[in-house]
């Protein structure tokens, strides 16, 4: 696994501009925005169930982004594409910068049988729905896939990533912002997954002050 990290101001003065930079740096990917960005609305079959996915982006996009939210994960994605909850999220609303820098995205919605994922993103359950998503994008655009989860949004990426071995399955790059690491009661953590499974790159953003008591930046280090 290789690992970059950051350290950011806190949440609440860092420009997103910035946080977005770090990520597009991640990605390996600095090119100019050409065309309209398209808009789909994308059921992926899984399981016995579906996840809807919000696909948006220029025509040839250079890499394809899914986004993962922080907190109970149940993005609210609607026929017409317009996003109820989640719709706040930094994962979610960020999408148009990297659009902006010839990268397609993917809002990753929950799947219907899991509407929260809370305690659920380690489960083989999910492990089968995150694999299936990715191996959904790689098909359908034929390029590079990376995961960007944010807050609880990590264990959507990291718990998966740390269990899928093909190759097919699994993300080319991650990206962890604000990285849940921290157990209080009984939530999931990113350390629930075996992290020295994941051979993809990972660029690990913190924010210097974070006062949020489940993504302390101190435990950034326990990631490397």
């Amino acid at each position: 696994m290789t690992i970059v990290t950051r350290d950011l101001p806190a949440r609440r003065t860092v420009p997103v501009a910035v946080y977005l930079t770090l990520a597009l740096v991640a990605l390996l990917a600095v090119t100019g925005y050409s065309g309209r960005a398209s808009a789909e609305v994308v059921d992926v079959k899984t399981r016995n169930t579906m996840i809807r996915l919000l696909i948006e982006g220029p025509a040839n996009p250079s890499h394809v982004v899914a986004l993962f939210a922080g907190g109970h994960g149940g993005v609210e994605i609607a026929d017409d594409g317009t996003i109820g909850w989640g719709r706040g999220n930094f994962a979610v609303k960020t999408r148009d910068m990297f659009h902006q820098n010839g990268m397609a995205t993917a809002v990753v919605g929950p799947p219907d049988d899991m509407r929260n994922l809370v305690n659920k993103r380690g489960t083989d359950a999910y492990v089968t729905d995150f694999g299936n998503v990715i191996q959904n994008l790689r098909e359908r655009f034929k390029i590079s896939v990376w995961v960007h989860g944010t807050s609880s949004g990590t264990n959507s990426v990291a718990l998966p990533t740390s269990k899928i071995t093909d190759p097919s399955r699994r993300p080319d790059g991650i990206i962890l912002s604000s990285s849940l690491t921290a157990r209080i009661k009984f939530n999931d953590t990113v350390f629930d997954g075996k992290l020295e499974n994941i051979v993809s790159p990972v660029l690990i953003v913190s924010h210097k002050n974070d006062s949020c008591v489940y993504t302390p930046p101190s435990w950034r280090q326990r990631l490397t």
